[in-house]
């Protein structure tokens, strides 16, 4: 019992730092993610299809089997595989859905970055107009100013020569 447990406690140590990983990749590479789900769904498929393909040959073998022979040895290996990829199936079983439903959540994480991306694109456009609208009005201040200036120092210049004849008198 206690290798059997230390053996679950390994399978869950397993599975837990593949589903980290898996989210990690899921994250940063989500078309990946996917591909490499899809790739390993079709793996599994195909290799239980081969499994179950060859019960039938299985069948027949046993029949001639005779206790302690070889073919015995390796009925235990095929045993062991068809174990091995049941716990494979058992595990894509169990993380597809909670993959589909991260893959989900990130699409709409993604969505809403977008959605909020374009509000301050257009915030940042009206803010540029604006900028824009103030440099016009300045450029425009700055040469009514300085036409005011020239218009004040000829006007200037213009009292202070009739000033002066009206002083010395």
């Amino acid at each position: 019992m206690s290798q059997r447990s230390g053996q679950w406690t390994g399978h869950s140590q397993r599975r837990q730092r593949l589903s980290d990983v898996t989210v990690n990749m899921i994250v940063t590479r989500p078309i990946d993610a996917i591909d490499a789900t899809i790739y390993t769904s079709a793996k599994v498929v195909e290799d239980t299809s081969a499994a179950l393909g060859a019960l039938p040959s299985l069948a027949r073998t046993l029949e001639q089997l005779r206790p302690g022979g070889v073919l015995l040895e390796e009925i235990v290996k095929l045993k062991r595989t068809l174990d091995r990829i049941d716990r494979i199936g058992t595990f894509v079983a169990e993380e597809l859905p909670e993959t589909q439903q991260q893959l989900e959540a990130l699409n709409s994480q993604l969505n809403d970055s977008v959605n909020r991306i374009g509000e301050l694109a257009r915030a940042i456009l009206t803010q540029t107009a604006v900028n824009n609208a103030l440099n016009d009005s300045i450029r425009l201040l700055s040469k009514g100013l300085g036409v005011a200036q020239g218009t004040a120092e000829t006007l200037g210049k213009a009292l202070g020569r009739a000033r002066t004849p009206k002083d010395e008198t």
